[in-house]
């Protein structure tokens, strides 16, 4: 087996060599939860586009007026990639789902469920 190459040993947990050593690095119990979750979300870039006002994208990251607080100028941060926000003048933070329950003023089931089945 190659030193510098990941091999999967489970689809659990990830053993790898770093030089010399065998590193064992265990996934977050979650994390299968989150990855099939975050493969059927909307794209980001639309997703947000669609809801900010002075939306202004960039290659990785976005920025727009908050929609939580009043503002003039955008302080409203986002990435493109992985959908997570944050709000530099009021704090608020999050990923699409925390963005949509906000939004909308909606539980947490009622948020995935419109993101999944692209409602709203």
């Amino acid at each position: 087996m190659d030193r510098n190459k990941t091999s999967n040993t489970t689809s659990a947990n990830m053993v790898y060599f770093r030089g010399n050593k065998l590193i064992f690095k265990p996934e977050h119990p979650n994390a299968r939860r989150r990855r099939s979750i975050n493969g059927s979300l909307p794209d980001p870039h639309r997703y947000y586009e669609s809801k900010l006002e002075k939306f202004r994208p960039g290659k990785k990251e976005a920025t727009a007026l908050c929609p939580f607080h009043n503002e003039k100028n955008p302080s409203f941060s986002v990435n493109l990639h992985t959908g997570q926000f944050i709000c530099f003048g009021c704090g608020a933070s999050g990923g699409m789902v925390t963005f949509h329950m906000k939004y909308y003023n909606q539980s947490k089931q009622e948020a995935i469920s419109d993101l999944l089945g692209g409602a709203k």
